[in-house]
This record gives structure tokens, C-alpha cells and sequence, in this order.
């Protein structure tokens, strides 16, 4: 399942600062429920939302626009490969903080 699609199709404002959006706990909890629709369009909505703000943490760290591109997809790939989602709930703060810790 391919749920970031091509980075090349992405907007990529070199040093733009795109705010975390604020993200529905259900959203996320959606996300981690498993192998069906809602579960799938969850986690797209959520890779999307997030995609810009990751991106531009990762420039404003230094990286270069290629290495920020590969370094977001491969945080996704790691969030969806180790399954991190399953873990995180409501209680432990935002989703935003978890992504950044």
C-alpha cells in the first residue's frame, strides 16, 4: 500500500514553515485500527496532513530538499513497517508530539 503516493506530486516551498495541524485523537485512532477502508483512508489523511510539517522540520534541521524527501518517507515507512501506531494512545499527549519525539 502506497499512502503517500509520489513525493514528486508533493508541493516542496524549500524552508517553509507548515505548522503541525491539529489532529482528531478518533483520526488517529481510526488509523490504527486495522487492515480495512476507514483504517486505510485514516492513515492517508494522516501521511498527507503531515507530510509538509515533517518536511520542513526536516529542512530547517539542515537536510537538503532530497534528503529531507527521503528522510519523510522513511519516517513513514518506519511508523507503518513497525507498526507504532498500535501503541500510541489518546492519554500519551498529542499525536504531533509523538511523531517529533
Amino acid at each position: 500500500m502506497d499512502i503517500l503516493g509520489s513525493p514528486e506530486s508533493y508541493h516542496f516551498p524549500p524552508l517553509t514553515y507548515q505548522p503541525f495541524p491539529q489532529t482528531p485523537w478518533t483520526m488517529v485512532l481510526a488509523a490504527k485500527e486495522g487492515e480495512d477502508q476507514a483504517s486505510s483512508d485514516a492513515l492517508e489523511h494522516l501521511a498527507q496532513a503531515y507530510w509538509q510539517p515533517i518536511f520542513g522540520f526536516l529542512r530547517g534541521r539542515g537536510a537538503s530538499e532530497e534528503e529531507a524527501r527521503d528522510q519523510a518517507q522513511g519516517f513513514f515507512a518506519f511508523l507503518l513497517e513497525r507498526e507504532f501506531l498500535k501503541n500510541i494512545e489518546p492519554e500519551g499527549g498529542r499525536f504531533r508530539n509523538f511523531l517529533l519525539v
